[in-house]
């Protein structure tokens, strides 16, 4: 997008319902890069560079996907529109799902979470202290909005401050891993991922991921109320 197109400016639900409707839930849409295809050539790069995949169930790819899209969309929007309005996009988020029925993705983000906020700290350990202070800010703001304080707050706060880890790709990395926790193929602090083909094949769709939800928050602003 040009640096003088002007943004568009969009209703917070309106946009990130449409988002998750439309390049999440509908993967084979126009809209998506992260179609049904696109995740069958990546599981089978990934089992001919490391065979251990061959026991990964395709659905099960997919379920996992979908989990890091919700989490890489939260992401994005942190580091495009900062933590103004963070608190409402991680509630509307939940209840979302709630209400599609899939009150376990939410549940199931927090492992992502989890792994982009260990990746900031070990490219940054003072990032703890920042994120207290962030956590105060946004107590204060759920309090003067009559806002419920809990994972809703928490999680965006656990994503502030990663741009830098994004770059060195320290974030892709604890991602992948979790990733393939989740997936079964390995467990425990000394699990270090699969060989390094297949490691690249995951970092790639997780940056993917990423790079369409960061474009498409790069061209909104968001209405204020």
């Amino acid at each position: 997008m040009s640096f003088f197109t002007k943004k568009q400016e969009v209703d917070l639900e309106d946009f990130c319902s449409d988002f998750y409707e439309n390049r999440i839930y509908k993967r084979d849409s126009e809209s998506s890069r992260i179609t049904k295809t696109f995740i069958s050539v990546i599981l089978q790069s990934s089992i001919e560079a490391d065979d251990s995949f061959s026991t990964v169930d395709l659905a099960k790819l997919e379920k996992e996907i979908t989990i890091l899209q919700f989490e890489l969309f939260a992401l994005a929007w942190i580091v495009e529109l900062g933590d103004s309005r963070a608190i409402n996009q991680s509630i509307f988020t939940k209840k979302f799902l709630e209400e599609k029925g899939d009150i376990s993705i939410w549940n199931d983000m927090k492992h992502y979470n989890k792994a982009i906020s260990h990746a900031t700290k070990v490219d940054n350990p003072l990032v703890l202290k920042m994120r207290a202070d962030l956590a105060d800010k946004f107590i204060k703001y759920a309090e003067s909005q009559n806002i419920e304080i809990g994972e809703s707050i928490g999680r965006p706060a656990n994503r502030m401050y990663g741009e830098k880890a994004w770059k060195k790709m320290t974030t892709s990395y604890f991602l992948m891993l979790a990733l393939c926790h989740r997936l079964g193929l390995g467990s425990g602090p000394d699990y270090l991922g699969p060989n390094k083909k297949a490691q690249l094949n995951l970092e790639s769709l997780i940056s993917e991921i990423y790079k369409e939800a960061k474009q498409v928050l790069s061209e909104i602003k968001i209405r204020n109320d």
